[in-house]
């Protein structure tokens, strides 16, 4: 049997040297006698041989490089800047740079054509030249009053967000929702904004709007292979009591952002999730309370695959953590969030203090600075009250969001109380005041 192996060894190595021949001998006249066949003129159409300088097939590089027009992407959206511009001899753009130029503002990462507009903000993030603002013909809206045979107007809105959603996604229109409880289970491909007044439809401090998971998952993003861009923002979601659970669900090659929300994983007895995101996706969380108490094992973020840019969350859970946030094979921006865990080494990822989270060492990390690890100081953590008090570490410690936001959004927290008061922002979602 080795013989025989041997054998056939030899064979094949045999076989393409007569190939290698055989290939050379089907024009073996030295055409203009330089001794050389190969610089030939051959038979082709264009009369030019193959491995000359202006037609290089050979893959030598000499003459055969593409070249590519790329816009500089600054916020790195994918998104181009059309005003910055320069042709590379290349396949691909090279990194810092694509081959789109359609960003209306390169200098917002939540601005760009796929963005998920944010609303009344004074900002046009998905660059169809309007800010977004409640109306009858550019929302749906739903309140506990409501009733979900309504259309679904200001004046006569539904009475469940899933309805609402239903309604919505037929059009890709957001749900303006109002402050109340709702108890039930939402897959959305659109927006859901919270917060508001069922009498003016103006945010105004009345009250959270409350998610509870009716089994285990509260929020379901389906927005499969980047349809649309998904915001979540002024909302309270509480993940259920499963064995696996968790306040938001984010499928794959899904865009996500988050801003003034409460998460909490719920009170699994396996597996919890603040907010869990599968392959290929992008997830922005700004601004945003992130807690779990669960009796199993509990994460605040856990992203799988995608892109996560962090700023200003508090992310908390108790003993019965694992990690604030987990990344397996991701890019990951963390800036100037407060991740807590009595254990002082979760998180992120495992065996990570507050020093080597900032350090950016670990795998996945594209930037991190001024993150710390800190008990918030809730006014009532056991009670779900998750408002800041006097002394927290979380109080003027937040990165200012102006130099690449300056929307009116970002001066209200989840409260609607303006931020920011004393010597800056405060991370999560309340801006302190004294109470």
């Amino acid at each position: 049997m080795r013989n025989l192996y041997w054998l056939m060894v030899f064979a094949a190595s045999l076989l393409a040297v007569l190939t290698t021949l055989a290939g050379c001998a089907c024009d073996d006249d030295d055409d203009d006698n330089d001794d050389n066949d190969d610089n030939d003129a051959s038979d082709d159409d264009n009369g030019d041989d193959d491995n000359d300088a202006g037609d290089d097939d050979d893959d030598d590089n000499d003459n055969d490089d593409n070249q590519i027009a790329c816009y500089r992407d600054y916020d790195s959206d994918g998104f181009g800047d059309a005003e910055v511009d320069q042709d590379f001899q290349a396949d691909t753009c090279p990194e810092g740079w694509v081959d789109d130029h359609t960003d209306c503002n390169d200098a917002d990462f939540l601005t760009n054509p796929d963005a998920a507009e944010l609303p009344t903000d004074d900002i046009d993030e998905d660059c169809d030249g309007a800010d977004l603002i409640p109306a009858n013909d550019t929302g749906i809206f739903v309140a506990p009053s409501g009733d979900d045979l309504n259309p679904g107007t200001m004046e006569a809105p539904m009475k469940t967000i899933d309805a609402g959603v239903e309604v919505a996604q037929a059009s890709n229109l957001p749900v303006f929702v109002a402050v109340g409880d709702y108890t039930e289970y939402i897959e959305t491909k659109v927006s859901i904004h919270g917060g508001y007044s069922d009498e003016t439809w103006e945010r105004g401090g009345k009250g959270p709007t409350r998610i509870n998971a009716a089994t285990d998952i509260g929020v379901y993003i389906t927005n499969y292979a980047h349809e649309k861009s998904v915001a979540l923002s002024w909302l309270t979601i509480n993940g259920g009591n499963a064995a696996l659970t968790a306040a938001v669900y984010v499928m794959f090659e899904a865009n996500l952002t988050l801003v003034n929300c409460v998460l909490n994983g719920g009170t699994s007895s396996g597996t919890s999730f603040g907010i869990y995101v599968w392959r290929d996706s992008r997830l922005n969380l700004l601004g945003n309370t992130i807690v779990n108490n669960g009796e199993g094992s509990d994460y605040g973020v856990a992203v799988d695959g995608s892109t996560l840019t962090m700023i200003n969350n508090i992310v908390y859970f108790d003993e019965n953590g694992d990690e604030a946030v987990d990344v397996v094979s991701s890019s990951v921006y963390l800036l100037n969030n407060d991740l807590w865990s009595s254990d002082a080494l979760a998180l992120v990822n495992s065996e990570m203090t507050a020093a080597d989270v900032n350090a950016c060492e670990w795998l996945g990390c594209e930037e991190a600075s001024g993150n710390i690890s800190a008990d918030p100081a809730f006014a009532d953590f056991a009670n779900g009250d998750y408002h800041l008090t006097a002394g927290s570490p979380c109080i003027d410690t937040g990165v200012d969001p102006t130099p690449w936001y300056d929307g009116n959004l970002d001066d209200r927290d989840w409260d609607s109380e303006l931020r920011p008061v004393g010597n800056g922002w405060d991370i999560g979602m309340d801006e302190y005041t004294s109470r």
